[in-house]
Order: structure tokens, then sequence, then C-alpha cells
């Protein structure tokens, strides 16, 4: 059986980017996904947060489709990852 989790939310503060920290915190997330046996990982992004997007292209997310917001305005990117939690 495949086990795949949403990443909800994974905020920091402008001020803390680019220093390490976010890659810190994914490590986490990874690890806790390795340790509870998740097959895979998915989020949602702002398809113009290309900031976003290159963080978590770098640790190994990619795009899995685009959508339309349910509720707003604006564009989703859905990105998926499923060899990172698995190692």
């Amino acid at each position: 059986m495949t086990v795949n989790k949403e990443i909800a939310r994974l905020y920091l503060l402008y001020r803390v980017h680019r220093n390490g920290l976010g890659h810190l915190l994914m490590n986490e997330v990874l690890a806790v996904a390795r340790k509870i046996r998740v097959d895979g990982l998915f989020l949602n992004v702002e398809k113009a947060d290309q900031n976003a997007i290159d963080f978590y292209s770098d640790n190994g997310f990619r795009v899995l489709q685009s959508a339309r917001r349910i509720f707003g305005s604006g564009k989703i990117l859905v990105l998926g990852s499923s060899g990172s939690c698995a190692q």
C-alpha cells in the first residue's frame, strides 16, 4: 500500500530566507516522513512563486500538475516527491 502525505504549510519569515534554515526544516520533514514510512509527499505552491518552486525542486520535488485555486484567484502547481522519502 502506498502512503502519501500532504505538506499543508511550510513557511519561514522573509527575513530568514536564504540562510539554510529552510533546508534544515525540510530535512526534518523528510526524516519524519521516512521514519513513519511515507512513500511520497505533495504540496501546493503558487504558480508565480518561483523561489518556492526552486526550493522544492532543489529538495527533490517535481511538478505533478497545474490547477486553478478552488477558493480565491490564481493558479497553483501541485508538486510531489516520491524518492526522497524512501531513502
